[in-house]
């Protein structure tokens, strides 16, 4: 917790290098997340700009880790070394033991160096924090991609490059049409570049759960 939560968070803050798309961080949170979707909505139905929102969540956020990814970005964001090794490898070998109605298991399932287990454990206070590094690689490759969106501020005229609303794992794709005609075939696109980066990290989106409008 100390490594990760507060240094490593503490850090990346300080120096403003978490994205703004990114909410579950300090100073903001999940309402955050709701009210810039809703200004960004009004916006557009003001306005009359057509827009569409992709909503893409995430199978087993944290269980769906794959180390090798969270190796890049834990160091990048300036965790040592023989810190990252020591989490990871005790992630991957640790054993487990099932609690059920018939009491406590006596043997356990544990991985090893040729089969190691995969993903960062839910409750463990690094799984946040090692997510949101995660979240930021993610969010930089889609934008490096050029699919962001210019947001004013209603009040300040404040603008924000953002390419998408994000709190954890729940993702609201942005997409503004100024032309009408490209709205749903650039959305899928849009999507499916997100699920690749989802993918390329050892991710998975759940189907069931994303869904798209227009308006």
């Amino acid at each position: 917790k100390v490594i990760f939560a507060q240094r490593m968070m503490g850090n990346l803050n300080r120096a403003n290098l978490l994205p703004p798309e990114q909410h579950a961080k300090a100073f903001s949170g999940a309402k955050n997340a709701t009210m810039n979707r809703l200004l960004w909505q009004d916006i557009h139905r003001t306005l009359h700009w057509p827009y569409a929102t992709a909503l893409v969540d995430l199978g087993d956020c944290y269980d769906a880790m794959y180390h090798g990814w969270n190796v890049v970005s834990l160091l990048a964001a300036g965790v040592p070394n023989c810190h990252v090794k020591l989490m990871l490898i005790a992630l991957q070998t640790m054993g487990w033991h099932l609690k059920t109605g018939f009491g406590l298991a006596e043997t356990s399932f544990r991985g090893s160096e040729d089969e190691p287990m995969m993903g960062m454990g839910q409750g463990s206070s690094a799984a946040a924090p090692a997510f949101s590094v995660t979240s930021l690689l993610q969010t930089n490759a889609y934008r490096r991609r050029g699919h962001c969106e210019p947001v004013f501020s209603a009040w300040s005229g404040l603008l924000l490059i953002l390419a998408a609303i994000i709190y954890v794992d729940d993702t609201d794709i942005l997409l503004t049409d100024m032309t009408g005609h490209d709205t749903l075939e650039q959305v899928f696109h849009r999507a499916k570049i997100w699920q690749q980066a989802v993918y390329d990290s050892g991710g998975a989106v759940r189907p069931e759960k994303c869904y798209w409008t227009a308006v």
